[in-house]
């Protein structure tokens, strides 16, 4: 998820989706314990606590049932017959509300049964035939004598079963208060963890934050403060986050290299108040190269960063050919300035004339050569001329000194392949060179640029190959309106004297259309 890639609204959405379900969880959990401690509190409320007082009556009851019938059979008073009776209706109620309360899952249902069968026997054989009789008839010292022995033998089961009934009760009770004690345990462990969950969340939720959007707004604002107050304006802005941030970082270079062309102008400007001001202007305005010129096929992109003044020695440019061709050609002559742009305005003249009478990249070059045959000061040049043509997927390059390009196959540097040198530098001695040819397939970069790019910058070290490779490597991807920003801007930030001499960096992509 810390790609680099997916977005911080996605990232967000995703944190309060996965924030959501856990909140849900937890409270589906607590939910559960509490809707399972408030179903057993009900049980013992509803349930038990009025079994409880209903086993308990039977106990009693049937003692009364026993009790009273004495009474009645010894004395045959009408009040101890009422007294019975009432006994009677009162433990025939209980026995039958009793059995509406307990549950299967105990043994008072099956102790209730026996109650009954033992309640039955004793008072069907022994009690009512006693009550009955006794109703027409007293009984003599012998048989009052007799039915006490047989009632207290006939009640000692019901006295026992009414026992059992009430251990049961208590045993159901008991179970359940040890089951609400361990749902309020688990419910208070629930609620524990459930905080504790929460804490986390919002601890990850305060990480994620920080490692997201506050850590790379504070390495942006410590290089936008590098930037404004060092006044280190070469120092590449380099974006990191997700890409909302990064794109802010990227609108934030964007402004830097806005600022360092404004200043580089502005220096430029000074610096070319010491040359001839409507020369230099002219020759400026002949030798201006379009950043971002329109070719068949192809993507191009270029940029001239002149040495003093507002006047270079190098110069680049695109040769429009026939049959959806097109030249790049990249020219530095030595030495800087007005009279180098006057060596670079007549190369730019005869390369480009004799490219569009079907001279090829060699030949272009020996009558470039040869145009400096009356040069009086001496100086020379590096050139190279690559013709890029999409339909053919072919590129065929010559060049004169020039450091070597580089063709990255599908923009990768990794397997680069160099424009070499196919012949001598362009000077009044002349010379021969040779044309090389390259697959250039679709997605394809070539990659051109001047000597004063590579040069020793820091403690008399280059710019090699290795660093060069590793900012071209670096850049976000491989449209030449990028590459070319991104290796000037990592280059200028390593060096302490980048205005020492031109630097051009040219790139060409293949379209594949």
């Amino acid at each position: 998820m810390d790609d680099g890639k997916t977005t911080l609204r996605r990232r967000v959405a995703l944190l309060a989706a996965i924030g959501s379900v856990a909140v849900l969880a937890l409270a589906i959990i607590v939910a559960n314990a509490y809707t399972d401690l408030r179903d057993a509190a009900q049980l013992v409320t509803q349930q038990i606590s009025p079994a409880a007082t209903l086993s308990a009556d039977l106990v009693v009851g049937y003692d009364r049932v026993d009790r009273e019938s004495r009474s009645f059979v010894v004395t045959g008073t009408p009040t101890a017959l009422a007294a019975y009776q009432k006994a009677r209706e009162r433990v025939t109620s209980d026995v039958d509300s009793l059995s509406l309360l307990v549950t299967a899952d105990t043994g008072i249902p099956t102790a209730i049964v026996d109650l009954e069968s033992q309640a039955s026997t004793w008072l069907t054989s022994i009690v009512e035939p006693a009550v009955a009789r006794r109703q027409v008839a007293e009984f003599t010292d012998p048989e009052v004598a007799a039915f006490t022995a047989q009632t207290t033998a006939g009640y000692a089961p019901v006295a026992a079963q009414t026992a059992r009934i009430q251990r049961e009760v208590d045993n159901w009770q008991t179970a359940e208060f040890n089951h609400i004690s361990d749902l309020a345990r688990r419910l208070t462990i629930t609620l524990i963890l459930s905080g504790l969950t929460l804490l986390g969340l919002l601890l990850g939720a305060y990480l994620l934050l920080r490692r997201w959007v506050l850590t790379p707004l504070d390495a942006l604002r410590v290089q936008l403060r590098d930037v404004a107050q060092s006044g280190n304006r070469n120092h590449v802005i380099k974006p990191s986050g997700p890409p909302e941030l990064r794109a802010a970082g990227v609108d934030a270079e964007a402004m830097r290299r806005a600022i360092v062309a404004e200043a580089d102008a502005a220096r430029a400007a000074d610096e070319g108040l010491a040359q001839e001001g409507p020369v230099v202007s002219a020759l400026r305005a002949e030798l201006a190269t379009q950043t971002d010129p329109i070719a068949y096929g192809v993507v191009i992109h270029g940029q001239v960063q002149p040495a003093e003044g507002v006047l270079a020695g190098d110069w680049w440019g695109p040769v429009i050919l026939n049959g959806g061709r097109t030249a790049l050609v990249l020219i530095d002559v030595s030495g800087h300035g007005e009279l180098a742009g006057l060596v670079t305005l007549r190369l730019r003249s005869v390369i480009t004339t004799a490219l569009r009478s079907q001279a090829d990249a060699a030949q272009a070059l020996s009558r470039a050569a040869a145009s400096l045959s009356d040069a009086v000061d001496g100086r020379f040049a590096t050139a190279i001329i690559v013709v890029l043509d999409p339909d053919a997927n072919e590129i065929v390059w010559a060049n004169a000194g020039h450091p070597s390009g580089w063709l990255l196959p599908n923009g990768d540097v990794a397997g680069r392949r160099e424009l070499n040198t196919t012949g001598p530098l362009v000077s009044i001695l002349g010379g021969e060179w040779t044309t090389s040819r390259s697959s250039f397939d679709p997605g394809d970069v070539v990659l051109l640029w001047s000597d004063g790019l590579v040069e020793a910058r820091q403690e008399a070290l280059d710019v090699n190959d290795e660093l060069l490779s590793s900012v071209v490597a670096q850049s976000r991807d491989n449209d030449p309106g990028e590459l070319v920003p991104s290796l000037l801007a990592a280059l200028r930030e390593r060096s302490t004297d980048w205005h020492r001499d031109d630097i051009t960096v040219v790139a060409a992509r293949h379209t594949g259309s």
